[in-house]
């Protein structure tokens, strides 16, 4: 299997700070040109395209717009690379990514990125299948992290290169497993998942998290 990584142009992160609601600091990223173009032909090139079923095709996906997940999950790899450092994997792998990136501690780290900014401000965390099958936490940090803006809805025939995403925090996976486990927040879904609330008093801020990524 050929690999293949990208490595995006660095931001400084003291650059991208801007406070929400829940956090008086996130990073604000602008994924655009190039960069966006990657994670918008790449999405069509992962593994969960193959998968069936509601949350296979993804629930966010619509026709109009049918790999928004996909590009979604990829724009989070690619801001973070941004912000931190590292290469985006754009590799296809027939089980899907078991890890975005490494610290230097070695401890891995999966970036999990929202749609949108959901009305119940968490980060979901799939722990059984819509299948009823477990799905183990396999990295040792979750950052998460949502979807602030994508030109690709308005208009997928018109729309600029252009999204900004914002990253909140990461927490680790002891801690997110002993969250109460939760349904599906979407009608129709059957999977069970951890909720990671932006709020969360175990939730790393991702400035304080910054640190461990150098």
């Amino acid at each position: 299997m050929s690999e293949n990584y990208y490595t995006p142009q660095r931001v400084d992160p003291d650059a991208c700070i801007y406070p929400m609601r829940f956090s008086p600091v996130t990073y604000w990223v602008v994924i655009e040109g190039e960069e966006y173009k990657i994670c918008n032909e790449y999405s069509h090139k992962r593994a969960s395209n193959a998968k069936v079923g509601n949350y296979g095709r993804g629930h966010m996906n619509t026709d109009k717009d049918p790999r928004r997940v996909e590009r979604t999950g990829l724009k989070g790899e690619m801001a973070y690379a941004k912000l931190f450092g590292g290469s985006v994997d754009l590799t296809y792998r027939s089980n899907g990514d078991q890890l975005d990136f490494t610290l230097r501690n070695r401890e891995t780290v999966d970036v999990k990125l929202s749609c949108n900014v959901p009305s119940y401000e968490a980060g979901l965390i799939q722990v059984v299948t819509e299948k009823g099958t477990p799905k183990p936490l396999l990295c040792d940090w979750y950052v998460v992290g949502c979807n602030l803006w994508d030109e690709f809805n308005l208009d997928p025939s018109k729309h600029r290169d252009y999204s900004e995403v914002c990253l909140i925090g990461a927490a680790r996976r002891a801690d997110i497993e002993s969250l109460p486990i939760s349904p599906a927040r979407a009608e129709g879904l059957t999977q069970l998942n951890q909720e990671i609330h932006y709020n969360w008093d175990k939730l790393v801020r991702i400035d304080a998290f910054r640190a461990l990524t150098y």
